[in-house]
């Protein structure tokens, strides 16, 4: 690249704020963008579209950032900017127990937890120099066992002050809100009133409260209910982390998800939601079966029977993801002689076996997209097609989730216009995270920037193929230098951990 090259862009700039697509050009120095001229009000002929850098609301990188800081699978996604510590789990705080714990789970990779507080996790990941930008939100479950609060037990009124605590010390380290995560163990043992307590230093600071619901299925209804309403007496800022409603049987509810939402912001309530464009979720095997409370394998057995006399084919929309059980990774759960007994095998072999369960309907991600404040965030952690992270199968959120939301419901004819599907992707998750310096092309602004072209942008990873990055996608800037080209990553990384 030339030396004007590197300082001016030109081409059609989409903003990130809702406006109309104009043919302009940008001047950069110094990382940021210093000159924006718009040479004509219409978009021209060619196909170099040029839009902030994408934010991925909902992430779980924590860890895996430090494992291989490149942060591939985003950064050939557009991704500039990554928000981890979602659904309660965050990297830090952690004690010695949980670093020992912890650090076996991470063994493979040769990571070691060697951080105590958040602040301490965050300098580590300083250290890494990843490729992209990150912002951590703070996980209540995380919070809860460091406070060594038991698993399955309330908190006492001692106990919701440790977290208290917590909460508070972390969002002075440069959290940018907190977590929940009542779906998963320990969270699920929380309480309103534990709930209410750990985010009362979240609305003091005007920062983010992120919660993965209760339950996103049979009562989804009233686990966002209880998730208003939380958000409603403490005044604060509420994400809905990757809404849906999960298993055909309560797909007709998303109406009335819809309709609680609209409530509770016409009542003054500060929400907004987020989601992955694709029709398979995916988790722990153990928790998406509703059995994360039980331990004996029997019991097990007698659930996954119970699933089955209720649905004959419920096996048949799981595929395992990563497992130690080596033969069932990538596949589907179909043509099990014994469902109950093998599926209880899998897990007696590894508990944290993850998989992909296809339980969600993209008629109902339509009319969850058509909401203005829905932003996209793919639920995944940053993967690559060699090293350590490329060795398990992954959902191909991981690889594709911004590319196959611009190529699949933005554009003429689409669910969404091209310059609203960019400020979903931008402008309005800094909004949620209070970032004043990114999500828009704008002068002063933070030069993070992708170019691509929209008759060509495209995903490409699928569950047979799940290791594939996207096409379409020219090249990506982060903090004013160039990240990517042409489907090559620089080995420069020049992302920076940004504090609330």
């Amino acid at each position: 690249m030339n030396n004007e090259r590197l300082n001016n862009l030109q081409g059609n700039i989409i903003d990130g704020s809702g406006r109309k697509i104009f043919f302009g050009k940008l001047s950069i120095e110094n990382g940021k963008i210093t000159d924006i001229s718009e040479i004509s009000s219409e978009r021209h002929e060619c196909s170099d579209y040029i839009a902030p850098g994408f934010i991925d609301i909902h992430s779980h990188g924590d860890h895996f950032l430090l494992i291989d800081p490149s942060a591939a699978s985003k950064i050939q996604q557009g991704v500039t900017t990554d928000v981890i510590g979602n659904c309660g789990y965050s990297a830090a705080p952690i004690n010695s127990n949980m670093r020992e714990r912890r650090g076996r789970g991470l063994e493979r990779f040769k990571l070691k937890p060697n951080w105590e507080s958040f602040g301490d996790y965050l300098q580590r990941l300083e250290e890494a120099q990843p490729a992209v930008n990150v912002c951590a939100l703070v996980g209540h479950g995380t919070l809860r066992t460091y406070a060594g609060i038991p698993e399955t037990r309330a908190a006492t009124p001692k106990d919701r002050l440790s977290i208290l605590h917590a909460v508070k010390k972390a969002l002075e380290e440069g959290a940018f809100g907190l977590s929940t995560g009542t779906f998963y163990v320990p969270g699920s043992s929380a309480d309103k009133l534990e709930l209410l307590d750990s985010l009362t230093p979240v609305s003091d600071m005007k920062r983010l409260y992120a919660a993965h619901i209760r339950n996103e299925s049979d009562f989804v209804v009233e686990s966002l209910y209880e998730a208003i309403d939380i958000a409603r007496i403490v005044k604060v800022k509420f994400q809905y982390s990757h809404i849906k409603a999960w298993g055909y049987q309560n797909w007709n509810k998303a109406n009335k998800i819809l309709e609680l939402i609209k409530n509770g912001i016409e009542s003054g309530i500060d929400i907004s939601t987020d989601l992955y464009p694709y029709d398979s979720a995916a988790t722990e095997l153990i928790s998406g079966m509703g059995v994360q409370n039980i331990k004996s394998i029997d019991e097990i057995k007698n659930h996954i029977q119970e699933l089955l006399s209720k649905d004959p084919y419920w096996n048949h929309r799981i595929r395992i993801l990563s497992s130690k059980v080596e033969n069932f990774r990538g596949k589907r759960l179909f043509n099990l002689k014994n469902p109950a007994e093998e599926i209880a095998r899998i897990l007696e072999a590894d508990p944290h076996t993850s998989a992909a369960f296809e339980e969600l309907s993209y008629k109902n991600i339509d009319k969850f997209i058509s909401q203005h404040i829905t932003a996209i965030g793919s639920d995944s952690s940053n993967r690559n097609i060699v090293g350590p992270l490329s060795e398990d199968f992954s959902h191909p959120r991981a690889f594709g989730t911004f590319p196959r939301f611009i190529s699949k419901y933005t554009g003429e004819g689409k669910l969404l216009s091209l310059e609203e599907g960019i400020r979903r992707v931008t402008s309005l998750p800094a909004e949620r995270l209070g970032l004043t310096d990114r999500g828009l092309i704008k002068i002063g602004m933070s030069a993070d920037l992708v170019i691509f072209d929209p008759s060509k942008i495209k995903d490409k990873a699928t569950f047979q193929y799940p290791k594939k990055f996207p096409i379409g996608i020219k090249e990506v800037w982060v903090n004013g230098k160039v990240a990517v080209q042409n489907g090559i990553i620089n080995e420069v990384r020049n992302g920076k951990v940004l504090r609330a």
